[in-house]
């Protein structure tokens, strides 16, 4: 520990004296260490956190397969998410998912449902809304009462939706975003009391604001949510009894297990479904899959746990991203690497001669590897002000591009990624300059008295400076084919001539119109 703290010194010492160098290699660093941080607080917020909601472990989203013979039965309206087929010609087998569910159904899993202490039923929907007399289309959720009781989640200013919202006689209520507030109304609390227009025919009052933080899975934020008593005057069709339109999320009792709540409501869901087409053999009956909700519960969540091939779509995309940004570290350490190996040789004579007086080469090995930790630390600690400041443009150049984004945040787990690629940066770029300054016949180099420091640039600094001259032509040639397919976008032929054509989107709806006359 003694020697240690010695090095640390040392290393320190070294790089006031070095001011510039070090400066260029703290930048260097702090810019691909970065760059992945933010990557990967990015990667973090959307893929592997649990969703932000009370005890999210417990949540389950259910979801059902057909059997054997997929047209045996087929929802009369809704229901079916996606399909996937294996195989090819007579061999092929194709098999029908579904996330959505008829509300007489969840009406049985809540009263047969005896391992969940709660069920809720939700439905995503493109509303119209007229905000101020402002119209837009907006992202919402139709929700029953008890939706954010099941979630466990608080508001950030005013209420929630209760189950008293969830009645024809109660007066119509909405939450909205907490993105939307900010985007809208600037945060002002004003904002709750106003009443808004849904899809020209439903007068809401804005009750509250859901938690900055807040989504459904995959950062999915519905910017409304509003009690599903009032979807008759929003013409959905949700609560009509032959329509498969609600999702069903709930939360499990404590000690029971998602084996336990299958094994409860399995035989419910195959009931209901034979009930509703009589003809189907047992055998071809449709399954029902108890899901967990720790990283969401939306459509496209359920899907990817039906479907291998969208899974890997989904990690091929953040393959391919991540490739990318590694690629950037990767040119990083090899360029730090070379400016360790150019130092190395103007210190050839104050290594020589540690090493004439008896100092160990494993000695000094160590000290070199410590002074490349060291800046790869400082890397790091600059490259989280970055990721910090990256995770605010990355969020805002979402939400100008997407409808929804969740919160990207610079956690311990986002630090502790930080740490562990500096770490493993000062190593990588500090081993091999540290073997080929300690490797030298230490009388010449004493003799020379360090004017050895200019002499020509080693095989290996040449092999570092030929890769990362190649993977940076790669990264740049990437680069400018993406800019030039943008550019090309706007002469691309489309079959029509587009100049002077504008498109826009009318909200008929949101200003009172009837969409059904146009």
């Amino acid at each position: 520990m003694v020697n240690l703290l010695h090095d640390i010194r040392y290393a320190f010492r070294t790089f006031r004296q070095n001011s510039v160098f070090t400066i260029v290699v703290v930048l260097s660093l702090a810019v691909g260490i970065g760059a992945n941080t933010a990557l990967f607080g990015f990667v973090d917020a959307m893929f592997l956190r649990s969703i932000p909601v009370g005890n999210a472990d417990d949540l389950v989203v259910f979801g059902w397969q057909s059997g054997p013979s997929p047209a045996a039965f087929s929802p009369a309206r809704g229901g079916v998410s996606s399909v996937s087929t294996r195989g090819t010609g007579d061999g092929a087998v194709t098999t029908r998912f579904g996330a959505r569910f008829p509300s007489a159904l969840v009406a049985n899993f809540r009263t047969e449902g005896k391992s969940l202490a709660d069920v809720a039923a939700f439905a995503m929907a493109d509303i119209d809304v007229s905000i101020d007399g402002s119209g837009d289309e907006i992202t919402a959720q139709l929700i029953s009462g008890n939706y954010f009781r099941t979630l466990g989640v608080s508001p950030a200013v005013g209420r929630l939706v209760v189950p008293e919202d969830d009645a024809a006689s109660a007066a119509p209520v909405a939450v909205i975003s907490h993105g939307l507030w900010r985007r809208r109304f600037a945060e002002d609390r004003a904002a709750i009391g106003k009443t808004v227009t849904l899809s020209g025919a439903l007068q809401a009052t804005i009750i509250g604001v859901t938690p900055p933080e807040f989504h459904i899975g995959r950062g999915v934020v519905p910017d409304f949510s509003i009690p599903l008593a009032f979807e008759p005057q929003l013409a959905r069709g949700l609560l009509a009894q032959e329509n498969w339109g609600l999702g069903i999320v709930g939360r499990v009792r404590p000690g029971v297990t998602v084996e336990q709540v299958d094994g409860n409501l399995q035989g419910v869901f195959r009931g209901y479904a034979l009930n509703e087409k009589s003809n189907t053999a047992e055998a071809d009956l449709p399954r029902l899959e108890v899901i967990s909700a720790r990283q969401g519960f939306t459509t496209q969540v359920v899907a990817e746990s039906f479907s291998r091939a969208q899974m890997l779509n989904r990690f091929a995309s953040l393959a391919v991203l991540t490739g990318v940004f590694l690629v950037l570290l990767l040119i990083v350490c090899m360029n730090v690497a070379n400016m360790l190996i150019a130092r190395a040789s103007t210190r050839q004579y104050e290594i020589g001669v540690r090493l004439a007086m008896g100092a160990s080469r494993h000695r000094l090995i160590r000290q070199l590897l410590t002074e490349s930790v060291a800046l790869a630390i400082l890397g790091g600690a600059f490259g989280v002000v970055f990721a910090y400041a990256g995770r605010d443009l990355l969020r805002l150049a979402i939400e100008q591009n997407l409808p929804t984004v969740t919160d990207i945040r610079i956690d311990p787990r986002v630090l502790g990624f930080s740490a562990i690629v500096s770490l493993l940066t000062g190593t990588l770029f500090g081993m091999l300059p540290a073997l080929r300054a300690t490797r030298m016949d230490v009388n010449t180099a004493v003799k020379q008295g360090g004017r050895s420091a200019r002499g020509s640039r080693s095989s290996i600094g040449r092999t570092l400076l030929v890769v990362q001259v190649a993977m940076s032509v790669v990264l740049l040639v990437g680069a400018s084919l993406l800019l030039r397919t943008v550019g090309n976008l706007p002469a691309n032929d489309v079959g029509f001539n587009t100049e002077n054509i504008l498109v826009f989107h009318l909200n008929v709806e949101a200003l009172g119109g009837d969409r059904g006359r146009y």
